[in-house]
C-alpha cells in the first residue's frame, strides 16, 4: 500500500511540472482524482508549475477495505513557479499533516484522499 502512495506523489510531480495526468488517473480514484486532474490542468493553462522536494512519512492507522495514514509531509520546497522559473508564493512554514486514504482496485493501491489538518507534526527521527 505504501509503493501505491509514493506512485501517487511520483506522477503528481510529473501531471504539475509536464501536465500528464496519465499516472495520476492511474494511481488515484475519485474524488482524488478529478481533484489533481483539475489542478495539473489550471497549472498548465496559467504557465505555471509546482514542484520541488517531498519528503515523507506516512504511517499505517487504519486497514480494511480502504487503508488510512497519518502523514507528516515535508511540503516546504514544493512550490509554484511561473514560466520564468521565479517561485510565486514563500515557503511553508511548516510540516503539513495529512489524513490519507488509499482504496485497493484491482490489485492496485490507489490514493482517495489527501485530507490536510490544521495541527504541526514531527517527522520520524526528526
Amino acid at each position: 500500500m505504501l509503493e501505491g502512495y509514493r506512485r501517487f506523489w511520483q506522477s503528481l510531480a510529473t501531471a504539475y511540472t509536464t501536465g500528464d495526468v496519465t499516472g495520476l488517473r492511474a494511481a488515484t480514484t475519485d474524488p482524488a482524482t478529478s481533484e489533481y486532474v483539475k489542478v495539473a490542468a489550471d497549472l498548465r493553462r496559467q504557465g505555471r508549475t509546482l514542484q520541488g522536494p517531498v519528503s515523507l512519512s506516512p504511517l499505517v492507522v487504519g486497514r480494511g477495505g480502504t487503508v488510512t495514514l497519518a502523514e507528516c509531509a515535508d511540503l516546504r520546497k514544493f512550490r509554484t513557479y511561473d514560466r520564468a522559473g521565479k517561485a510565486l508564493f514563500p515557503e511553508d512554514e511548516g510540516l503539513t499533516t495529512a489524513e490519507v486514504r488509499l482504496r485497493n482496485v484491482g490489485g492496485t493501491w490507489r490514493m482517495t484522499s489527501f485530507e490536510q489538518r490544521p495541527s504541526g507534526c514531527r517527522q520520524q527521527g526528526g
